[in-house]
C-alpha cells in the first residue's frame, strides 16, 4: 500500500513546525526582492521600495516562464511577512509626533480619512461596484495605499483580480499625486507648511509623502510625515469598519452577525502595541532605525507577493465603474484637506 494512503502520524505540533519551516524556505526569494528593492530606492528619492517590489512581483507572474506552482508556494510566506510589516509600522509612529501637528492637524487627518472612506463606500455602492472592490478602494485611498489594502484584504476576501486592480489603481494615483501636489501648492501660492499638510493628508504611501515633501522644501518633511503617520494610525478604525460591513453583508437577516471579518487581527493588535511601546521613549534610536529597515523589508516581501496576484489577462477589460470610483476617491482625499486649510485661513 502506498504510504501516501496511510494515516498521518504527525502530531499537530509537528505539522505546525513543518509548515513554519516550509514557509521560511519559500520566503527567501520574496525577502531578497524586498532587500534589493530597498537598496535600489535608497539612491532614488522619489521611488518607493514597496511599489518597486510590487512591480517586480507583477512582472514575474506575467512572464511566460512564470511557474504557477512556485508562485503558489511563495504566497503564504509573503502574506505573513506583509502582516508583520504592517505591525512594524507602529514602531515608527509615536503619539508625540501626532500631538505635535496640533488639534487642527489631527482634525484634518480624521476628517479626511473618514470623509474619503465613507463617501467612497457610499458612492461605490450606489454605482453598483462590487462590494469587495468598494471596500478595497475606500480603504486604500483613504488611509495608506497598498498597506491599507493588505490590512483589510483578509476581512474582505476579494477575488484576485479585484485585489490586483485596487493595488494598481492606488499605485497609479499615488504616483501622479506625488509629483502633482508640490507643483499645485506652488501654483496656488500655498506656504510650504500648508502644502506639506496637504501632501501628508492626501498621498498614500509613506515613501511618496517623503518624496513629495522633499520637493516642497527642507522644513516640509517633518510636517508632512507627522500628518501621514496620523493617517496610518487610522488603520485600526478603518479595518474595524470594513469588518463590521462585511459581517452585516454576509448575515444581514440574522441577530447573530457572521464571524467573517470579525475581531481585530493579530497584526493590528501588534501595531497598536508597537505604537504604545514607541511612545514610551524607551527604545534607543539604534533599535528604531534597525526595526524601520526590517519593517520595510517585510512590507516589500509582502508587496512582492501582492504583485504576484496582478495577472494582466485577468484585469482586462478594465471595469469602468471602479476606475471612476478611484478618481472620485482621489478628488475627495485631495480636496477635503485643502478646503479645511482654506477655512482655517492657512492658504
Amino acid at each position: 500500500m502506498s504510504t501516501s494512503l496511510l494515516p498521518s502520524t504527525d502530531t499537530p505540533t509537528h505539522s505546525r513546525a513543518a509548515r513554519l519551516l516550509d514557509g521560511a524556505h519559500h520566503a527567501g526569494v520574496p525577502f531578497l526582492v524586498a532587500v534589493a528593492s530597498w537598496a535600489v530606492c535608497r539612491s532614488i528619492p522619489a521611488a518607493s521600495p514597496l511599489v518597486l517590489a510590487l512591480l517586480v512581483g507583477a512582472v514575474v507572474v506575467n512572464l511566460p516562464a512564470g511557474s504557477e506552482r512556485r508562485v503558489d508556494a511563495w504566497m503564504p510566506s509573503t502574506k505573513f511577512l506583509l502582516w508583520l510589516g504592517v505591525a512594524g509600522l507602529g514602531l515608527g509612529l509615536g503619539l508625540g509626533e501626532i500631538v505635535s501637528i496640533g488639534v487642527f492637524g489631527i482634525a484634518v487627518v480624521v476628517v479626511t480619512v473618514a470623509s474619503t472612506f465613507l463617501l467612497t463606500r457610499w458612492i461605490g455602492t450606489r454605482m453598483g461596484v462590487e462590494p469587495e472592490a468598494v471596500q478595497l478602494v475606500a480603504s486604500g485611498f483613504s488611509v495608506c495605499g497598498a498597506a491599507a489594502i493588505a490590512a483589510v484584504e483578509g476581512a474582505v476576501r476579494p477575488r484576485s483580480n479585484q485585489l490586483a486592480l485596487a493595488l494598481a489603481l492606488v499605485t497609479l494615483h499615488g504616483t501622479v499625486l506625488m509629483f502633482a501636489l508640490p507643483l499645485a501648492g506652488d501654483a496656488f501660492g500655498f506656504s510650504d507648511r500648508t502644502t506639506a499638510i496637504w501632501a501628508g493628508a492626501s498621498l498614500h504611501e509613506v515613501a511618496q509623502v517623503a518624496a513629495a515633501a522633499s520637493l516642497i522644501g527642507p522644513a516640509a518633511v517633518a510636517v508632512a510625515m507627522s500628518v501621514k503617520l496620523g493617517r496610518v494610525l487610522m488603520l485600526v478604525p478603518v479595518h474595524r469598519a470594513v469588518s463590521r460591513a462585511v459581517s452585516r453583508a454576509v448575515a444581514p437577516d440574522t441577530d447573530q452577525p457572521s464571524r467573517r471579518g470579525a475581531g481585530v487581527p493579530w497584526f493590528l493588535t501588534l501595531f497598536v502595541v508597537a505604537v504604545l511601546v514607541r511612545s514610551t521613549g524607551m527604545l534607543p534610536d539604534a533599535v528604531l532605525s534597525t526595526t524601520a529597515v526590517l519593517t520595510q523589508w517585510c512590507l516589500g516581501a509582502g508587496m512582492f507577493g501582492m504583485g504576484l496576484g496582478i495577472v494582466l489577462r485577468q484585469l482586462w477589460p478594465l471595469p469602468g465603474r471602479v476606475l471612476v470610483l478611484s478618481c472620485i476617491a482621489t478628488v475627495c482625499v485631495t480636496a477635503v484637506p485643502v478646503l479645511m486649510l482654506g477655512l482655517h485661513g492657512d492658504w
